[in-house]
């Protein structure tokens, strides 16, 4: 290559190529985005997250913490706490056995405990 002037100087062809890279990545970013549009609608006023397929949302963390100030409210057809299998007791359910060594006859059907 020449470098006479009015030619790209050494710096600046290995600036083009850094910014062919960068406008690379761009794109590719870009594209990554528009999966997560797709599937992921975000709210700032608060954080919302409604998924907009029937996707599911799992969250994996060494440790998760859900915290209400006032109240919590978590909502779906079944939901089971700690891969629960057994249904939770309510206010005026049928419980049978003692204390501590009984069963719960009739309980919750949507909220499981194990």
């Amino acid at each position: 290559m020449n470098w006479q002037k009015g030619t790209p100087q050494m710096g600046e062809h290995r600036g083009s190529a850094k910014m062919m890279e960068l406008e690379a990545r761009i794109k590719e970013l870009e594209a990554q985005l528009k999966k997560i549009e797709s599937v992921l609608d975000i709210d700032s006023g608060g954080i919302t997250v409604v998924l907009k397929s029937k996707s599911k949302l799992k969250i994996t963390a060494p440790a998760v913490e859900i915290e209400g100030q006032s109240f919590t409210e978590v909502k779906g057809g079944l939901i089971k706490l700690n891969g629960g299998t057994k249904p939770v007791a309510r206010l005026g359910d049928t419980v049978a056995g003692g204390p501590g060594t009984g069963s719960i006859v009739t309980g919750s059907p949507s909220v499981m405990v194990s």
